[in-house]
């Protein structure tokens, strides 16, 4: 359901920053705030052919690193891009299609790759 719900979007804006800061349990922080949890919500968005607006946070720097793609600093700098992305059909249809072949990356295949060739 949650996949579905992310498919009506257009665009998307992921931040680390002050994450789920209302808990006051720091282990539940660790664990949905984690470096390996902020990634995978970009790779999800991506995969769900998304386009994402993410700030220069590590887990989404891990994700985006040797692509072409632009992590903001500033809510100023992610509103602009993000107004980039809703007036132009162009980028947006652009940046899905970058974010598929990014997401693809970490696909199960990928990864099972990956592991038949360390554990084999």
């Amino acid at each position: 359901q949650v996949y579905e719900q992310m498919v009506e979007l257009e665009v998307t804006i992921l931040r680390h920053s002050q994450c789920m800061l209302h808990l006051n349990d720091t282990r539940a922080q660790e664990w949905f705030c984690s470096r390996y949890k902020t990634g995978q919500r970009l790779v999800n968005a991506l995969a769900a052919g998304v386009p994402a607006v993410a700030f220069h946070d590590q887990g989404f720097a891990d994700v985006v690193e040797g692509y072409p793609i632009t992590l903001v600093d500033s809510i100023a700098s992610a509103l602009e891009q993000m107004s980039r992305l809703v007036m132009s059909p162009g980028l947006r249809a652009a940046a899905r299609e970058a974010g598929l072949r990014i997401a693809d990356g970490f696909g199960i295949r990928k990864f099972a790759t990956l592991y038949w060739t360390v554990f084999a």
